[in-house]
This record gives C-alpha cells, structure tokens and sequence, in this order.
C-alpha cells in the first residue's frame, strides 16, 4: 500500500478553506479506471473512476476519529482517523482509496490523498482499510 498527497491539499489548508479539526473528512474506493494524478484537485477529477456494487454509497464514507497533531520535535503535522469501514460489499476490482474533504459537491470537495493497493474484489464482506501506524499522513512544516 502506498499513500501519495494530492498537491493541492495544503494551498487549500492555507486558504483556510476547512479546518481539519472539524471538516468532515471522507473515504470512496475506487477502481483501476482511476488514474492518479497529483494535480488533480477536486473529487469531481475521480467520480468516473470510483467503485460500485451492492452495499456501497457512491461518494464513500464518512471518517470517525480525525484528529490532527503537530511533533515539535520531527516538526510536523499528523493526520490520523479510525479505520474505513465501508461496511458489507461487493464490488470489482478496487485499486485504491481517495480522502477528501466533504465541502458540498464534486465540483468542490478537495481531495487529500490517494491510497493504491492490489487489486481486491471483495463479494458479500465487510471491507476495511486499515491505516497504518502513521495515520492519513504526515505534513513537514
């Protein structure tokens, strides 16, 4: 599994255009249509590649547990949520997880960052990415 930040992310985060302390942050799977590109910006740039099948929602789940910290010491700034539980699936195929800020539509929802990882098709099952001990991600400042 590997995580990459969208490039965008922390020019929003400057703008104040959410706070990370009570946005609500998001998870949609999605499939090898999906083609990551660090310069994408908003969810609407991944909508076609996005996952379906029984028990899913398009546009994901919401995360529990976000919370942010800042390490004085390696000077940075983590991003940490419980895992995402989508909760019973089926589904082809999926390749990948986006997070996004859940700002009102497609068109405005500013994505994070992107989670690749092999191919799963997961049929009937509950289906959960598990963060790993780092959290969402950690920022240099």
């Amino acid at each position: 599994m590997t995580a990459t930040a969208y490039g965008n992310l922390v020019r929003h985060a400057f703008k104040s255009d959410f706070d990370w302390d009570t946005a609500t942050i998001k998870a949609m799977l999605t499939t090898a249509s999906y083609t990551f590109d660090k310069d994408h910006e908003f969810r609407s740039s991944v909508t076609s590649g996005e996952a379906s099948g029984t028990g899913y929602t398009a546009g994901g789940i919401s995360l529990t547990g976000v919370a942010s910290s800042y390490d004085s010491t390696n000077n940075w700034t983590a991003i940490d949520a419980d895992d995402a539980a989508f909760g019973t699936v089926t589904l082809a195929a999926v390749t990948g997880m986006v997070l996004y800020v859940s700002v009102g539509s497609a068109a405005t929802d500013i994505l994070i960052s992107y989670h690749s990882f092999a191919s799963q098709s997961p049929s009937a099952v509950p289906f959960t990415y598990q963060f790993d001990a780092a959290g969402i991600g950690k920022f240099p400042v």
